[in-house]
């Protein structure tokens, strides 16, 4: 009887599953997958026969990440988040005030950087450098980003884990402002679906220090149910109490060094602005990245010659819409010179120039290669001392020499080393430079000295974007997918799949070994052999390899 019970239960679970996964199934039919774009470069893996791309499939993880945790419920109860920041404080203040303080260490990886969005430098100490990572928090360099153990993480009090900008007043650089929050839509809906409009996590605002990062204060004062982002910070270079933030729900300004903020513009999503360095009444705006339930009219450039009070979109031989990430840069030798990289969510729009402060626009370039990334990576600078010289970011770095008519590939993604590269050391030839580059910014005092914030941390160059040099030592932050795989054998043997970082394998150091390709995600071991292992990769990819202690010889696509 008891025998029978048991099988009856077991049909009825079963059933009960295959009911709700039909239902999951069913809803998600009809979710349109992103266009894949090769990229003209080979990628180098072990896997001879698989032809390896270059896909983002971000947005589709977005959408599957928000589904799957929502349901039945459409959206994702993010109060919790909040209810778990506040048990997580008082766990570690139990934890700090117990013997148990010393029982966890980090493990890393020290040596694979993650995603980042930002980067500043310090305008008086130039080997202090300031990055923010889409999910591990604001961090700190003395050394230019150099060394194995180059970087420490600074902790605010709050729960910043995406730090989209950091601005840092030239006037006094103790002061220094951070925007959270990584989003990347606009109450973006499908099938009666909210889809998460985060890479990472949603911002609580803006953040302030006045003693150099030590103690920080909350200044535009955001909850994270908000669900909203900051993607630019700007400090008026000739007053330091007035500053503009560009946000997903339209533009902020304080005349009070943060104490309080009012909205300037209520257009949705501005995603980039720029501050004229001469007349900083003037200022320009990128609106981009909306869905079509978004007025086409509050999509564009948009400039304001009174501080804020009043915009106008600009027109004058700029496209009439885009729906991608639009970045502005304005040459600091002539403020007259406006440069703006417009992509589609999927395409490349045009590059366009103005060299009368944005009234008239000539297109002078349609073929950067952006990919399928249009909407997440478009980073973008204009040398200060030569406005011929132009980096635009897309999977690659694209360098210009004559004012953005041509671009050329400087940086390879794929040609990243495998194995255990050594925390600090370079992560492949000096051509190399992570995919998906979202930030570019210059050494205050020199020119040719630029950093790059890409989706595998931070790498800088010395001769603006010919060479380049990885600056990840120590800088942990890489995000770990799904589930991480433990040795049921050995207890220093695990492995885990990373965000555009590989599946990596942890041997007893800090110097993982990168293997497998692309995104990794869900990883398994072997019970009974170490040397038997599992990665995926995107859209269920599954690989193994029969020799995972060693190297990836022997490795296959199951």
């Amino acid at each position: 009887m008891k025998s029978k019970l048991i099988l009856l239960l077991a049909v009825l679970i079963f059933t009960g599953l295959t009911i709700l996964l039909s239902i999951f199934i069913e809803k998600n039919k009809s979710i349109p997958k992103e266009k894949i774009e090769k990229n003209n470069s080979s990628q180098k893996t072990e896997f001879d026969s698989v032809n390896v791309i270059k896909a983002s499939g971000a947005m589709e993880s977005m959408q599957w990440m928000s589904q799957i945790r929502a349901y039945p419920d459409s959206d994702i109860p993010s109060d919790k988040f909040f209810k778990a920041f506040e048990y997580s404080k008082e766990n570690l203040q139990t934890l700090n005030n117990s013997d148990q303080s010393n029982l966890w260490e980090s493990i890393g990886p020290n040596n694979i950087g993650g995603r980042s969005l930002c980067v500043a430098v310090h305008p008086v100490d130039t080997g202090t450098v300031f990055i923010g990572s889409a999910s591990g928090g604001l961090w700190k360099s003395v050394t230019g980003g150099i060394g194995a153990n180059a970087w420490s993480r600074i902790n605010t009090g709050y729960p910043d884990l995406a730090v989209s900008h950091i601005a840092i007043d030239s006037a006094n650089p103790l002061v220094m402002y951070i925007g959270t929050g990584e989003n990347y839509g606009y109450q973006f809906s499908l099938n009666g679906v909210n889809v998460r409009v985060t890479r990472g996590m949603y911002g609580i605002g803006i953040l302030k220090t006045t003693d150099g990062g030590n103690t920080w204060t909350k200044s535009l004062d955001w909850s994270y149910n908000n669900k909203r982002g900051v993607w630019k910070v700007i400090i008026n270079p000739k007053n330091s109490n007035m500053l503009y933030a560009a946000t997903s729900e339209g533009i902020y300004k304080t005349v009070n060094s943060g104490n309080n903020w009012y909205q300037v513009l209520n257009y949705k999503m501005v995603m980039d602005m720029e501050i004229n360095p001469v007349d900083t009444n003037i200022l320009y705006s990128s609106v981009g990245n909306l869905t079509n339930t978004i007025p086409q009219t509050d999509k564009g450039i948009f400039k304001t010659t009174n501080g804020g009070i009043n915009w106008v979109k600009l027109s004058g031989g700029l496209p009439a819409n885009w729906t991608g990430k639009a970045t502005i840069e304005i040459y600091k030798g002539n403020p007259e010179l406006i440069y703006a990289s417009i992509p589609n969510e999927f395409s490349y729009v045009g590059y366009f120039k103005s060299s009368n402060g944005g009234s008239n626009w000539t297109s002078v370039n349609n073929s950067v290669p952006i990919g399928n990334q249009g909407w997440y990576n478009n980073g973008h600078i204009v040398k200060s001392n030569d406005p011929n010289s132009v980096l635009v970011g897309t999977i690659n770095v694209e360098k210009s020499v004559n004012g953005g008519a041509s671009f050329i590939t400087k940086s390879d993604w794929s040609a990243w080393n495998e194995g255990a590269t050594p925390p600090g050391e370079p992560e492949g030839p000096d051509n190399f430079v992570h995919a998906d580059v979202h930030y570019y910014t210059s050494n205050p005092k020199d020119p040719n000295k630029i950093y790059i914030a890409a989706d595998g941390g931070l790498y800088r160059s010395n001769n603006f974007g010919e060479t380049f040099y990885s600056c990840n030592g120590g800088f942990v932050t890489s995000q770990f997918y799904a589930s991480f795989a433990n040795s049921y054998q050995d207890s220093i043997f695990a492995i885990g799949g990373l965000q555009d970082n590989r599946s990596a394998l942890y041997q007893g150091t800090n110097a993982w070994f990168k293997t497998f390709y692309g995104d990794g995600m869900s990883c398994a071991i072997n019970s009974q052999n170490d040397n038997t292992c599992y990665t995926e990769y995107t859209y269920g990819a599954i690989n193994k390899s029969i020799t995972a202690e060693q190297s990836t010889d022997g490795s296959s696509e199951v």
